[in-house]
């Protein structure tokens, strides 16, 4: 949703940006005028000033860029709120979500003495802009998300002296860059790698860090002459090298690992023979072995692990005789098993064996309808009766307080936005928390803490945003008693959480931004129908549309399908399938392979709230569909097929707040059909044959918000009728044309008042950078932080 600035006056602005040497300067000081100026403008340019007000002991006070006040993204990533941000010396956290950085922005941080942790995720900015680095002294934490890091930027980061953790995703630096970097800093803490630059070498330098907690890295170039450098490394508590090469002489060097609580081994060459090696590791809650080559044999080594709680043993050899090696069964709370679909006396085995355990079979046979059935036929119980020893006991009222007081402040020290849970349900769809978004201080999105956030049973939406939890954490959600929803924002396709989706019971809503899902995943999400409420796409290339009318076909109750980025991904066939989704809302489809034909399913799906079809074969005919849709609000119609002789078909859709009719073949003569539309706020009639002939027939003039038209550049006799014509409302010519100071011109040429409005609204009018956009009100969508809106 597009977020439009408001102008303070020349005063203010003034006062703010009279010089830069003040953000350079970390000793002046602001009076208390000064900063109330600095916090109104921060708040004018839509940044949310929340995070000010947290203190803790993991760098709080924080700020972010990219979102606005309510959590959803915004377009406030710039260099001028991060020169306002720099005059706010309390702030130490900066958290930067996408958005357009210049060297001269990102400068401005130096002037912030007590910067400790900065987070940038898909920010446009170029690699000499990070020379300011060194600068920032007292910076503890770097995390660079879904950016390329060179080698460049590592030279600037091995200046810092004390930082403590770096975390990137994206690599386009070289292991000699790296080991340069790792020759440079002090002993690190934390170390997140994604890509294949870490080598051998790199391990050398990485096993000096004794400090080192947490280390995780998928790097193929590590051979066993890197691995044996984790042996000294005792305080490691945080240990994931799954998908490498790592294997059974490797694990020799974690014998003396005694702290460590999680190690990811998934997709390793190790084997029976690795595992004696593990043995000593009685401290672990996780351990992943999915995809390996161990056996029953192998798992002897777990017969000490009595902290184990969670268990990965999926698509191996692995078999009820082996997992009745663990110690503690009543401990566990997820366990992955099995190499192909499990038999029914196979699953009865290991429920029965672990009857406080969630049990995940990695080929997704077994759907809740069949486990039901396959007790039945068993003679099992179905849901099975809990004996009375494992009865839960009522917790006293203060107790329940004082578990969810020290699980709030554990997920605020581990960076956790908690704002949220305070609200009402009045305010913004709270309770709710946002793990891992923008509002997070690093990529927070894991296992820990999920549980934590299963301790808060007033939630009512969460919302999950990348970082690598897994099935273990996601099913501890359905302990929330009053969750309604939950919006799971790109999550990692390789572990086993699209199999835990198949067991959540809660409604879940997915957007897939930055990961690619292909025909396989796409099927797998198909496991829980009755939950998934919303699925968004943004990329996928290789997604086929047999894939997607298979998928359609064979969810009932989606409420929301968004698709409207890949262009042929659906066919007549697929649309078939939407006419029995009668709880269907939002459709977005810009497919050209939908005939004229395929939009006949649209007419009984009279839920509609929201209908983006934009650039298709949508004609006069399937115009006729819409009429049903009394609750339809938002209609965009953009360079499709319709005319005038369609637009009957819409005079009675009078909730209608946001309509496109841009690049169509619209004229005056269809307008008479909008004189109902009561409602309307926002109207695209630019490259169409539309004039102010018939736009004074639209019956909210004095109402309206924004406006687009004309066909070419207006004359000024034709702006200065518009502007008359709806005088408070922002009107975008689409040319481009008409600029502040054209605008000016025109009007004295017309003899009229040359500043008619305001110099902020002249830019707005004259703003061909943000032509249009779908007006989708934000408090429609279920859960609210870092919701990917649909931009036009």
């Amino acid at each position: 949703m597009k977020t439009l600035n408001l102008i303070r006056s020349a005063a203010i602005t003034l006062l703010l940006f009279a010089t830069t040497s003040a953000f350079a300067d970390e000793k002046a000081k602001l009076s208390p005028a000064d900063r109330e100026a600095v916090l109104a403008k921060l708040k004018t340019n839509k940044v949310s000033l929340q995070g000010l007000t947290i203190v803790s002991k993991d760098g709080s006070p924080a700020i972010n860029l990219g979102t606005g006040e309510n959590g959803a993204e915004a377009n406030n990533a710039n260099d001028e709120n991060l020169r306002l941000i720099a005059q706010l010396p309390e702030v130490e956290q900066v958290m930067i979500y996408k958005g357009k950085i210049t060297a001269d922005g990102l400068a401005a941080l130096a002037a912030l003495p007590k910067l400790r942790y900065l987070q940038m995720y898909a920010t446009e900015v170029p690699a000499a802009a990070f020379s300011v680095l060194p600068k920032l002294t007292q910076l503890k934490s770097l995390s660079l998300s879904n950016y390329a890091v060179t080698d460049e930027i590592l030279s600037y980061a091995g200046q810092i002296k004390g930082l403590k953790s770096f975390d990137q995703t994206q690599s386009a630096m070289t292991p000699a860059g790296f080991l340069k970097f790792l020759n440079s800093v002090e002993s690190l803490e934390q170390l997140t790698l994604f890509g294949d630059y870490v080598d051998d070498a790199c391990m050398k330098q990485i096993g000096q860090m004794k400090d080192l907690k947490r280390f995780w890295t998928n790097s193929k170039l590590i051979t066993s002459v890197g691995w044996v450098h984790l042996a000294g490394l005792a305080k490691m508590e945080d240990l994931f090298v799954s998908e490498t090469n790592f294997g059974d002489d490797d694990t020799r060097a974690l014998e003396g690992i005694k702290d460590l609580k999680n190690l990811g081994l998934n997709k390793t060459k190790i084997t029976d023979a690795g595992m004696p090696s593990l043995a000593g590791l009685t401290k672990l809650h996780d351990l992943g072995l999915e995809g390996t080559k161990v056996t029953d044999k192998g798992m002897a080594a777990l017969e000490g692990m009595t902290e184990l709680d969670n268990l990965y043993v999926g698509m191996t050899d692995v078999t009820a005789k082996g997992l009745a090696i663990v110690p503690k069964k009543d401990r566990m709370v997820m366990m992955r098993a099995g190499k192909g679909a499990l038999t029914a006396k196979q699953l009865d085995e290991l429920m029965t064996m672990y009857p406080g355990t969630q049990i995940f079979d990695p080929s997704g046979y077994w759907k809740p309808e069949r486990v039901k059935a396959a007790m039945k036929e068993l003679g099992k119980p179905w849901p099975p009766m809990p004996k009375e020893k494992d009865k839960p006991t009522q917790q006293k009222p203060e107790e329940k307080q004082e578990e969810q007081t020290a699980a709030i402040k554990a997920l605020q020290k581990n960076g956790v936005d908690t704002n949220g849970i305070t609200l009402s349900t009045d305010d913004l769809g709270g309770p709710f928390i946002n793990v891992g978004g923008i509002n997070s201080s690093r990529a927070t999105a894991n296992d820990e803490n999920l549980a934590l956030v299963a301790q808060l049973p007033q939630l009512k939406r969460v919302v999950l945003t990348r970082g690598n939890f897994t099935n273990v954490g996601l099913s501890k959600l359905n302990a929330l008693p009053k969750l309604q929803n939950l919006l799971i924002l790109d999550p990692d396709l390789n572990s086993g959480v699209i199999a835990a989706l198949a067991e959540l019971k809660i409604p879940y809503y997915l957007t897939f931004d930055k990961c690619e899902i292909t025909d396989e995943i796409l099927g797998r999400l198909a496991n829980n129908p009755k939950f998934l409420k919303s699925l968004f796409i943004v990329t996928a290339p290789k997604l086929t549309p047999a894939a997607v009318a298979k998928f359609l076909d064979s969810v009932d109750d989606l409420e929301e399908l968004n698709i409207g980025y890949l262009k042929d991904v659906i066919d007549d066939d697929g649309m078939k399938h939407l006419a029995k989704m009668k709880s269907l809302k939002r459709l977005w489809v810009e497919s050209q392979k939908v005939t004229p034909a395929g939009w006949k399913v649209l007419a009984g799906l009279t839920k509609m709230d929201f209908l983006d079809v934009r650039g298709t074969s949508f004609d006069d005919t399937a115009m006729t569909t819409l009429e049903g849709m009394k609750d339809l609000h938002v209609l965009m119609l953009t360079k499709t097929r319709i005319t005038d002789a369609g637009m009957q078909s819409i005079a009675g859709l009078t909730k209608l707040t946001d309509v496109s009719f841009l690049g169509t073949k619209l004229t005056d003569a269809g307008m008479v059909h909008v004189k109902g539309l009561t409602q309307l706020r926002n109207l695209y009639v630019s490259e169409t044959d539309v004039t102010a002939k018939g736009l004074a027939l639209v019956p909210t003039k004095e109402k309206m918000v924004m406006m687009s038209a004309g066909k070419a550049p207006l004359s000024p006799k034709q702006w200065d009728e518009m502007m008359t014509m709806y005088p408070g409302t922002q009107i975008f010519d689409t040319a481009g044309f008409w600029k502040p100071e054209r605008i000016k011109a025109a009007m004295k040429e017309l003899g009229k008042n040359t500043r008619p409005r305001s110099e902020a609204f002249l830019r707005g009018c004259a703003d061909s950078g943000a032509r249009w956009l779908t007006g989708f009100p934000l408090q429609q969508f279920p859960p609210l932080p870092d919701r990917i809106v649909r931009r036009g």
